[in-house]
């Protein structure tokens, strides 16, 4: 018989909604991870050929304008892939001063274990500041018993624009000697580490407002930075707005006075807009065609259906792809 003073808990009570609130979200998290991966994959494909034809393609605007940090990582491997047989890029902590493999490519195992040991050419360039440039390993005391295949090693270190390492960029060549353009590569290579660094720096604050005006036009206005740390509120507040609207009301998503808007930010954007047209919803992006922002949403959907400013209602239909006045 259940005691009437201590009753039993009710199934489904405040724990099992927690922890189903707590796999709802990692549900969310795992299908934004797995489409920042699929963006990331997408945009390198598009670069992939540029960078390997043409290092400073790394620092070209349409380039930096839609890449993030794990972006422009890769792409220093592929455009460093195109002038030597492997190469090895590491970051540096600022705080300690360590230096740690990020990524790397047509490297030995041999090789990579030795990158982590003092002795090693990145843990030289770390001590002195300047590169490490090896032609020829036959004779170097350490790397010539590493592996039978490695015939040349050089390291560059990357610095920022103030003059702080960001990083060190490896090349390995199977026959002696360097290769034309290699310095040019670690110039612009510390360029493109060095913007998204800065921009990794920034304030990343967002401002999130919704407002109703008189007929069926509700308004989502969004201020700040809108990026990989941004895009998650500004989804939640996105998906509960839109689910209040009916079939036949109009969504605008206000950019107008944001500061940035990074490659996740335009990917929620694009979101919140397919949610609306799923849902009947007539949803537009209000923002000025010249800023950075419509040019990064533009590239990943020529459809967007942007609009420059708003007087009243929203005309029906706004052509996709072009930009009107509302």
């Amino acid at each position: 018989m259940p005691n009437r003073s201590n009753p039993t808990p009710a199934a489904g009570g405040p724990r099992a909604g927690a922890a189903a609130v707590r796999s709802l979200r990692l549900a969310q998290q795992g299908l934004i991870d797995a489409e920042m991966r699929a963006s990331r994959r997408a945009l390198l494909e598009v670069f992939r050929h540029r960078l390997r034809a043409a290092p400073e393609t790394l620092t070209a605007e349409d380039f930096l304008r839609l890449a993030d940090r794990p972006v422009v990582l890769t792409a220093i491997v592929i455009a460093a892939s195109a002038r030597a047989d492997g190469c090895v890029l590491y970051t540096v902590d600022p705080a300690g001063g360590t230096a740690r493999i990020v990524r790397h490519r047509g490297v030995t195992d041999a090789f990579v274990e030795h990158a982590g040991s003092a002795a090693s050419l990145c843990g030289i360039v770390l001590r002195t500041g300047g590169p490490v440039l090896v032609d020829d390993v036959a004779g170097h005391p350490v790397l010539a018993g590493l592996d039978t295949v490695t015939r040349a090693v050089h390291h560059y270190p990357l610095y920022a624009d103030h003059g702080g390492l960001l990083g060190v960029l490896g090349l390995h060549h199977e026959t002696p000697g360097r290769r034309p353009g290699q310095e040019r590569l670690a110039e612009v290579a510390a360029r493109a580490l060095a913007h998204v660094t800065a921009v990794a720096g920034r304030d990343t604050t967002i401002d999130l407002v919704v407002s109703r005006t008189a007929g069926d036009l509700v308004t989502l206005t969004v201020r700040g930075t809108v990026d990989v740390l941004t895009a998650a509120d500004l989804t939640a507040l996105a998906e509960r707005t839109i689910a209040t609207l009916a079939p036949g009301q109009e969504l605008v998503i206000d950019l107008s006075g944001i500061d940035l808007l990074a490659v996740a930010g335009a990917r929620a954007v694009l979101a919140a807009i397919r949610h609306c047209t799923a849902r009947g919803v007539r949803g537009h992006v209000l923002i000025d065609p010249g800023h950075d922002g419509a040019r990064t949403l533009l590239a990943l959907d020529a459809a967007t259906p942007l609009v420059t400013a708003l007087s009243g209602r929203l005309p029906s239909p706004t052509p996709v792809g072009e930009i009107g006045v509302v």
